[in-house]
């Protein structure tokens, strides 16, 4: 992938409290939403706990909906991406 702009380190993140809740999930969860799956061929072979979609189909009017994964991951989802995102 060709980003085409220089990349900053922002340093260490502590990532612990999510991998522990992703990997606490059962089967079921990664298989609650299977459009990524049938939709995009590039992800035929994965299997995604989707938190937030959005929708870019009417673009640039998206629509953004809260999925499945989001109760059971937001609490240790939003303050680390909230971290990362403070350092840009």
């Amino acid at each position: 992938m060709n980003i085409d702009t220089t990349l900053r380190e922002l340093g260490p993140v502590d990532c612990t409290a999510l991998r522990d809740a992703i990997l606490a999930q059962d089967d079921a969860a990664w298989k609650e939403d299977k459009y990524r799956q049938e939709e995009f061929e590039v992800h035929h072979d994965t299997k995604s706990i989707v938190l937030v979609f959005v929708d870019i189909e009417r673009w640039p009017e998206i629509v953004v909906s809260q999925e499945p994964g989001r109760p059971r991951l937001s609490d240790v989802a939003l303050p680390l991406m909230n971290d990362i995102i403070s350092r840009l």
